[in-house]
C-alpha cells in the first residue's frame, strides 16, 4: 500500500516541542494515558530494579525521538527517577530537544572513551530527568549495544533509576534495537500517521516477536482528527495492543 498524502513536516525547534505549561490539554493527556498504558504493561519490579523499554519505528521521521523525550519527562512528572538514553548512535538527535551536548555519550562510554559519571547529564525540563546522549556517530552501533560493556552499564543504571527508556534507530531499516531486547522489558513502535504502512509495521512487529520482545503496542503520530481544529500541530497519540493484527 502507498500513502498519496504528503505529511506537512513541522518547523518548530525540537526543544519547542516538549511538554510544557502551554501545550494543549488534549496533547498532555495524549502522553499521560500513553504513560498509564505501559504502566500497566509493565508493572514495577519486586527487586527494585528499572523498568526499561525501548521506542523504535520503522523508518526514520515517524516522530520516536519526540515521543521518547516528552514521554520520559511525563514519567518524571510523577516523581519517578528517570533516566532517557540516546541509542541511535548513527543519527541521534536527543540533545536538541533538551539543548544538551551531544558528546560525550553513549558511543564514548561503550567503547571505553568516557565514564558513566562524565555521559549523565541532568535535564533542565525536570528535575528526575537526565540524559545519556548518543555521543559520536559510530559504524558499529549494534555490536557496540551489545557488547560486555553494555551489559555492566546497564546493570549499574537499572539500580539508579525506577525508569529507563531508549530512544533507538528505525528498525525497519537496521536491526541495532534487538541488541537491547536482553536488557528491556518491551518496545513500543511509532508510527506516523500517511507514513508507515501495515506491511511495515507488521514486519517491525515480527522482528520485535522473533527476538522475543514483549510489543508493548504501536503509537500513531500525527493523526489529526477531522473537525476537532487542532491546527498545523495537531497531534493524537494512540496506543494498543500490537500483535498480530498491528495496524488494524
Amino acid at each position: 500500500m502507498i500513502w498519496s498524502k504528503k505529511k506537512e513536516r513541522s518547523t518548530r525547534q525540537p526543544k519547542e516541542m516538549l511538554l510544557n505549561e502551554g501545550t494543549p490539554f488534549f496533547l498532555t493527556e495524549a502522553y499521560r494515558n500513553l504513560k498509564a498504558s505501559i504502566s500497566l504493561s509493565i508493572p514495577k519490579k519486586q527487586d527494585g530494579k528499572a523498568v526499561s523499554f525501548f521506542i523504535t519505528s520503522a523508518f526514520p521521521n515517524e516522530g520516536k525521538s519526540v515521543i521518547s523525550a516528552n514521554l520520559a519527562l511525563m514519567f518524571a512528572l510523577s516523581e519517578a527517577k528517570v533516566l532517557l538514553v540516546d541509542a541511535d548512535m548513527r543519527r541521534g538527535t536527543l540533545y536538541k530537544y533538551f539543548s544538551l551536548p551531544h558528546k560525550p555519550g553513549l558511543s564514548e562510554l561503550l567503547s571505553g572513551g568516557a565514564s558513566l559519571e562524565e555521559v549523565v547529564q541532568r535535564t533542565s525540563a525536570h528535575e528526575n530527568l537526565s540524559v545519556i546522549c548518543a555521543g559520536s556517530s559510530t559504524p558499529n552501533p549494534y555490536e557496540l549495544l551489545g557488547s560486555d560493556s553494555m551489559a555492566e552499564v546497564y546493570g549499574e543504571l537499572s539500580g539508579r533509576y525506577d525508569y529507563i527508556i531508549f530512544d533507538t534507530s528505525p528498525l525497519g531499516m537496521m536491526a541495532d534495537s534487538l541488541a537491547l531486547v536482553p536488557y528491556v522489558d518491551g518496545a513500543a513502535v511509532v508510527c506516523g500517521y500517511m507514513s508507515s504502512t501495515y506491511r511495515d509495521l507488521k514486519g517491525v512487529v515480527g522482528k520485535l516477536q522473533f527476538s522475543r520482545c514483549k510489543v508493548l503496542g504501536v503509537i500513531l503520530n500525527g493523526y489529526e482528527e477531522r473537525g476537532r481544529g487542532y491546527g498545523r500541530y495537531g497531534y493524537n497519540y494512540r496506543y494498543g495492543e500490537a500483535g498480530d493484527g498491528a495496524g488494524n
